[in-house]
């Protein structure tokens, strides 16, 4: 007796794991997780608003991590941008120089402990921000 299978049901069974729907993304693997979300922290040298977007915009759905990552590099350099308007203000009175050295070197040093943090795997918090993006 031949028994009877819904098309639907052949259809799922058939396509195996990853997105169900044409629309959905199939989730990131765990090694692709710490890269894009090392990159959303890495980008910010050189794209520092840029980067962090893109790898938000194509990732936010495929992994909470990486968006997460990707929303706190964002919020650092928001502060970096914020914080180096305040010191090119100061520096017009000869207070904001140190600013800018201090904003240079947390600019440059903390994406990089934040990628490498997020490429081991751990969420990074930057210190002293204010998170706009939550």
């Amino acid at each position: 007796m031949e028994e009877h299978v819904d098309p639907q049901e052949e259809r799922t069974i058939a396509s195996g794991p990853g997105p169900r729907d044409p629309g959905e993304l199939a989730p990131l693997s765990p090694e692709d997780e710490r890269i894009y979300a090392m990159a959303a922290h890495v980008t910010g040298l050189f794209a520092p608003l840029i980067g962090p977007i893109l790898v938000m915009v194509i990732n936010r759905q495929r992994s909470e991590f990486v968006d997460d990552q990707a929303r706190e590099a964002l919020n650092f350099f928001f502060n970096v941008m914020f914080w180096s308007v305040v010191s090119l203000i100061g520096s017009l009175v000869l207070i904001g120089i140190c600013g800018f050295v201090i904003v240079g070197i947390a600019a440059f040093i903390l994406p990089i402990m934040g990628g490498i943090e997020a490429y081991e795997g751990r969420p990074y918090r930057y210190p002293m921000i204010v998170r706009l993006l939550k």
